[in-house]
C-alpha cells in the first residue's frame, strides 16, 4: 500500500498532456445550410513539451445519447501545431463532416485521439475527452438580451 501512493501521484502526473474545454460565450457548434459542422474548442497543451499534431475524434448524439452518424466526411480531425507548452489554444473548425438531420443533435463528444510531439514520438493512451451541448439557443438569447441592454443604454445617452 505504501508503494501505491507514489505510483498514483506519477500517474497523474504524466497520464495526461492535453486538457479540451468550451469556449465560453460562443456556441459550442453549429451548421451552415448545406449540414457542414463546425465546433469551437479550447485545447491547451499541460505537457512540457511542444505538440506537433492532435488528433481528435467528433461524435455527435441526439437528446436521448443516441450516435447521429454523418452522410459525408470522417469523424477525425487534426490539427496542426506547434502547440507550445502550457499555453491555450482556441480553435473555430469546421470537421469537413456534414449532417444532413443536423437539427436532432444535441451534442458531440470529442475525444483526443492521438499526440504527436515536435520531437516526432506519439501518445496514444490519451484520457481527455469533452462533451459539447448544443448551446446556440442560450447564446442567441444572451446576445439578444446583450442587444436589447446596448439599445436602451443607447437611447438613454441621447
Amino acid at each position: 500500500m505504501r508503494y501505491l501512493l507514489p505510483i498514483l501521484l506519477i500517474t497523474c502526473l504524466f497520464s495526461n498532456s492535453i486538457k479540451l474545454s468550451e469556449k465560453k460565450l460562443y456556441p459550442n457548434f453549429w451548421f451552415d445550410s448545406a449540414g457542414l459542422l463546425y465546433t469551437n474548442l479550447i485545447v491547451e497543451n499541460i505537457s512540457n513539451k511542444t505538440i506537433k499534431y492532435i488528433k481528435i475524434k467528433i461524435e455527435a448524439v441526439n437528446r436521448v445519447g443516441d450516435k447521429v452518424y454523418p452522410d459525408l466526411g470522417g469523424k477525425n480531425v487534426r490539427f496542426t501545431g506547434p502547440f507550445k507548452p502550457n499555453k491555450k489554444n482556441k480553435f473555430e473548425f469546421s470537421s469537413s463532416t456534414y449532417y444532413d438531420a443536423y437539427d436532432v443533435i444535441d451534442g458531440l463528444n470529442v475525444n483526443v485521439v492521438s499526440i504527436t510531439y515536435m520531437d516526432n514520438t506519439t501518445d496514444v493512451d490519451i484520457n481527455e475527452s469533452i462533451y459539447l451541448k448544443n448551446n446556440l439557443k442560450e447564446v442567441n438569447k444572451s446576445a439578444l438580451i446583450w442587444g436589447l441592454v446596448g439599445g436602451i443604454l443607447l437611447g438613454l445617452s441621447f
